[in-house]
């Protein structure tokens, strides 16, 4: 794969470009362009100028938050922030993954180097080191209230750049230290500014929510294809995917999803125009009433599937917006305008934005999640399944045979479980502001706990429809997969990680593999259908 280098200018960094790099490693480097590395310095200089004129500047040359009626002599400066970052090492839980760190650090690089924050080009340059070797921060996931930013988690990134703490490094943990000397680099000493330039921001929420947004759209384009496939299932009725229906409720989102259902659905010999329902219901003359042999629409969780699917199309279009608004902001304290002169003591590390986009991007998800899963209960209840056997028993069976199997039915729990975990972690996070720090920080944004609980939400609709898959291939099977369309596809990849079941069978290792697929992007050229979906919007960027 050609990898081409990643400018960095704190301007113009896209998800699509962090994907790149947190993922596929891409190399970056900062903008040769001279004014951006000409705003840094002045920025730098203003903030030395500060110092020597002996200027009460928060966390510079005073205390931290609450203690910031304490100033110190300049002779101290550096030592404040090593201390700072000493002070803040108290994460706990597991580490962020190592796209994850390298998402948290891209975003710090980028803020950083947007002009305003006073620290060296050697703060940088050490960051681009980082990520261009391969160290990843380890990072802790708790331990953040998402304002005066990320803190205590961004302080373990600010102390691997200084060769302290434990880093990622070719596949396992290292003290930094070890992994500096094997690629050649010496441990940053910090200046004046520095180590508050590091952790007071919003990075690990931001970082965290530009990969929460990308698997949000991946999702996107699965459920247009179960929903497809569920309608092939069922022999269902296609023409709820038509367009017009779309055009008139106004919403882009419900409009791309109905076209790419259809786009699925184009072909298929098992999905039926409402005039072939039509037809095989036979007209009524009206003399009395009767009771139709066949439902001349589906039910909610197919029909109304643009209008729930459509949503988080939406909601992507938007968050996405702003988590790049975000992404390539200043958004430390103090912050620095070398043409003017002034000093601003302000509040851009407050992570509100970052978390009402994973507050909001949660619940779509889980809307979603909530959709497959009842998708999946159509198809495995022989009570609505239209003729399919229950639980998705072979129908080669004898009766007697079928009698001690059951199929899909603990799939179908496991399902369930998954589903109700995820609309537990709904509960939005910037409600729940806790005053702390003496109350200096007397509301937070909690963006990282929204970011972690979308993340957690995401990977639970994952093996959700990991199981509607794997479920739906059985089904259609049933029906007859040389009947399918373009679902075709899908059901080969399906069936090249999971044999059709004659018999009961532990399914663990099944769902397993086709969650890695969604997550390795194997799965990624069938998306193809329709108009683009979010996941190609978002990489037509780079």
């Amino acid at each position: 794969m050609h990898r081409d280098t990643v400018l960095i200018n704190g301007r113009t960094l896209t998800i699509g470009e962090l994907m790149c790099v947190a993922f596929l490693d891409f190399p970056v480097a900062l903008d040769p362009d001279p004014a951006c590395l000409a705003q840094v310095r002045a920025s730098r200089a203003l903030n030395d100028q500060l110092i020597a004129e002996g200027k009460p500047i928060y966390g510079v040359t005073t205390g931290f938050g609450d203690s910031c009626d304490r100033q110190l002599s300049r002779e101290r400066v550096d030592e404040l922030q090593r201390n700072l970052l000493r002070c803040l090492g108290s994460g706990t839980g597991e580490y962020f993954g190592v796209p994850e760190g390298r998402a948290i650090l891209l975003a710090r690089l980028n803020s950083n180097t947007k002009g305003y924050s006073g620290v060296r080009v050697e703060l940088l340059q050490q960051m681009v080191d980082f990520l261009n070797h391969g160290i990843t921060p380890c990072i802790p996931v708790q331990g953040s209230v998402g304002a005066s930013g990320d803190l205590v988690p961004l302080s373990y990134l600010g102390a691997t750049l200084c060769g302290d703490r434990e880093v990622w490094f070719r596949g396992r943990i290292m003290p930094a230290a070890e992994a500096l000397a094997e690629c050649g680099l010496k441990p940053l000493t910090l200046r004046a500014k520095e180590g508050l330039g590091i952790v007071n921001g919003t990075s690990v929420m931001t970082g965290v929510a530009a990969i929460n947004l990308f698997r949000a759209a991946q999702i996107v384009e699965f459920s247009a294809l179960t929903t497809a496939m569920t309608t092939e299932a069922l022999l269902g009725v296609r023409n709820a995917f038509e367009p017009l229906a779309h055009v008139l409720k106004n919403h882009r989102g419900q409009q791309r999803f109905a076209a790419q259902v259809l786009a699925w659905l184009d072909g298929s010999h098992l999905a039926r125009n409402l005039d072939e329902v039509f037809a095989e219901v036979g007209a009524f003359d009206g003399a009395e009433a009767r009771r139709l042999r066949l439902k001349i629409q589906d039910r909610y969780s197919i029909r109304c599937s643009p209008q729930i699917a459509g949503v988080l199309d939406d909601v992507l279009e938007w968050a996405t917006q702003w988590i790049e608004n975000e992404l390539n902001s200043a958004n430390d304290n103090p912050l620095y305008d070398a043409a003017t002169g002034h000093l601003f003591n302000a509040g851009n590390f407050y992570g509100g934005h970052v978390c009402m986009a994973m507050d909001a991007l949660k619940t779509a998800v889980a809307n979603v999640a909530q959709m497959a899963e009842r998708q999946l209960e159509l198809i495995i209840d022989e009570k609505f399944s239209n003729g399919l056997p229950a639980n998705l028993v072979d129908p080669g069976r004898s009766e007697e045979q079928r009698a001690v199997f059951h199929g899909f039915k603990g799939m179908q729990l496991a399902c369930t479980s998954l589903l109700v975990e995820a609309l537990m972690r709904c509960n939005p996070a910037s409600v729940h502001s806790q005053s702390t720090e003496c109350h200096n920080q007397d509301k937070v944004s909690l963006g990282v706990h929204a970011a972690r609980d979308c993340a957690l939400v995401i990977n639970l609709t994952e093996k959700i429809v990991a199981m509607q898959l794997i479920a739906l291939a059985q089904a259609v099977e049933i029906r007859g997969a040389d009947r399918l369309g373009p679902t075709r596809a899908a059901f080969d990849f399906v069936r090249s990680h999971v044999p059709y079941m004659t018999e009961d069978m532990q399914l663990d290792r099944p769902i397993r593999e086709m969650v890695a697929a969604f997550r390795d992007n194997s799965f990624a050229p069938l998306f193809r259908m329709g108009e683009p979906q979010p996941l190609l919007r978002l990489l037509a960027k780079l």
